[in-house]
């Protein structure tokens, strides 16, 4: 990691040494009150410095964009079976995270968790259309210039980018999102989005 050796309590800790392995399913389920079901996948990621970052990120938003995505038109559009569905995407120093989340009805958690499943298998299975990948990449590069009309946010991105040794330039994003092809898409996806090295939540009022 950039900051190699930390000291805790005296100790020092290798950040690379401190994420576990994530081989197989880990599923926590927990009963909890109230109406709804909250579920959530997560799978490790990629860090700050991969190329792979670019094409994650425009995974996340195929999958469940702000109004849009694929998990949501099926989801919620077509099948009524959830109240919202969202991805996030966070590309860290040494591993990172990519998680699905959505609630829904107790009753529909698990119809929503297989059409989720169903969902991811697609993309892994089939190159997205070129038409598709456009709109994402004009989607992304058009909300990340819009943030960089604030200088604050330009400051951000020039010292993140000199700290971490990534994207120094301002202009270095828009080649990378500009860069993924189908194919690349493709291949993060099964890379990244693993069932068999996952994390999945299920939190309801239905679990016993």
């Amino acid at each position: 990691g950039v900051f190699g050796e930390i000291s805790v309590s005296g100790a020092p800790v290798n950040i690379q040494n401190v994420v576990r392995p994530l081989e197989g399913v880990r599923e926590i389920r927990r009963p909890i009150q109230g109406e709804k079901a909250y579920l959530q996948y997560g799978f490790r990621g990629t860090t700050q410095s991969a190329l792979d970052r670019f094409a994650l990120d425009i995974v996340s938003t195929l999958l469940a964009s702000s109004g849009g995505g694929r998990l949501f038109i099926r989801l919620r559009e077509e099948l009524g079976l959830v109240y919202s569905i969202e991805t996030s995407v966070l590309h860290g120093l040494d591993t990172g995270l990519f998680a699905v989340e959505w609630n829904t009805a107790p009753d529909q958690a698990e119809n929503s968790h297989e059409e989720v499943r169903n969902e991811i298998a697609k993309l892994k299975k089939s190159p997205v259309t070129e038409e598709e990948l456009r709109r994402v990449k004009n989607f992304l590069i058009g909300s990340y210039e819009i943030d960089l009309q604030r200088s604050g946010t330009q400051a951000t991105q020039l010292c993140l980018g000199e700290l971490y040794g990534n994207e120094p330039s301002l202009t270095d994003y828009v080649r990378g999102i500009s860069a993924v092809t189908a194919p690349d898409v493709k291949q993060v996806a099964e890379k990244y989005l693993d069932f068999e090295r996952s994390v999945f939540t299920l939190l309801s009022p239905m679990v016993n």
